[in-house]
């Protein structure tokens, strides 16, 4: 009874941080744990040690569910353990140590142990009072986790989410909209030494306006950034069955090789090329499309489209869109013809 007292008061002053975004960006996480979902509970997981986020009430989320899925109440498999146990291992005091010990003194999997070693070997050293399996009830938890969402509004607009840009932070993103109406996990792929790996992004989505696809990058922020932008507006109407449009970077790269061969482009089309670049230009299924789309650009001749390449030059992950960005910003002269913004096709 006393472990739920002692958690309950936790939950009470759950996520009480100076930054508003740290804030809710730790209810992202929490909402994630305790969902019952094992991939959703990895990225949480992956998300808290990716970022070394030393906050109790994580932990003990993660703990709670760790110390179930060994006496089988929950069922994780072998790397969502794997992740909880490294998670737990940013924490700062000793709180922690004796679940993990107990692992260690198991019969459990070698990678389990391997993980929690270096859990243990990366773990601080200040003296806490120990994890008790059952001081967290994992309902009552994810009711608290939903009702502190609830307190935070959503400042989305469509022009506050026209100001998020590629590769902007998470941080960035909640500072800018507020709450987000909901998160999801979704998959993307790359293709190393001729072996196709998958790895999770998160989808955070708000309500009438679109989503953001987040990748997590390891260098540099470790956070995650935003990799691809999907808006609902930017699809509406008239634009709605627009091949510049297309999620197909076959039939989008298509369509942009026509009309420079045919000289047919219209300022819509090179608009919306410019409104690519802004929001997908870290997509890698749509680098060689991008790089047709800054060739698009480049052969108008119109200075209008100088600070989406320049944009494109410092944030593109890729060297060859990079290149291609160069190469068509040469090709633009210096006027002082108002740019295109992120956005401004939602306008027109």
């Amino acid at each position: 009874m006393i472990y739920r007292i002692i958690f309950s008061f936790f939950l009470l002053v759950i996520f009480v941080i100076p930054s508003k975004a740290g804030q809710i960006e730790d209810l992202i996480y929490a909402d994630l744990l305790t969902r019952g979902n094992s991939v959703h509970i990895k990225v949480s997981a992956q998300s808290i040690y990716n970022k070394q986020l030393n906050n109790q009430r994580l932990h003990d989320l993660a703990a709670q569910l760790l110390a179930q899925s060994l006496d089988g109440t929950t069922a994780l498999n072998v790397d969502t353990q794997s992740w909880l146990a490294k998670a737990l291992g940013t924490c700062e005091t000793t709180r922690y140590q004796k679940l993990l010990n107990s692992i260690i003194s198991s019969g459990a999997d070698s990678k389990l142990k391997k993980y929690t070693r270096l859990a243990l070997e990366q773990m601080g050293n200040k003296s806490a009072p120990s994890f008790v399996k059952g001081a967290v009830d994992m309902k009552e938890a994810a009711n608290r986790v939903k009702k502190e969402q609830a307190k935070h509004s959503s400042k989305a607009t469509a022009e506050t989410f026209s100001k998020v840009y590629t590769a902007d932070t998470i941080d960035d993103v909640i500072n800018k909209l507020g709450m987000p109406d909901d998160v999801d996990v979704t998959f993307g792929t790359r293709r190393t030494w001729g072996i196709t790996a998958t790895y999770s992004m998160l989808n955070i989505k708000y309500q009438d306006l679109g989503n953001f696809i987040f990748n997590f990058s390891g260098k540099g922020t470790k956070n995650w950034l935003v990799k691809r932008i999907v808006s609902t507006s930017l699809h509406r109407g008239d634009l709605s069955h627009h091949p510049m449009l297309s999620e197909s970077p076959q039939l989008m790269r298509g369509h942009i090789r026509s009309i420079i061969k045919q000289g047919t482009a219209t300022e819509l089309d090179r608009d919306i090329a410019a409104e690519r670049l802004y929001a997908g230009q870290n997509d890698d299924d749509f680098i060689d499309t991008l790089s047709w789309a800054c060739k698009l650009l480049g052969t108008s001749g119109n200075t209008r489209y100088r600070k989406v390449l320049e944009h494109t030059i410092e944030h593109a992950g890729s060297r060859k869109l990079k290149k291609y960005a160069k190469k068509s910003l040469r090709q633009l002269g210096s006027g002082t013809e108002p740019q295109y913004q992120q956005g401004d096709i939602y306008k027109q």
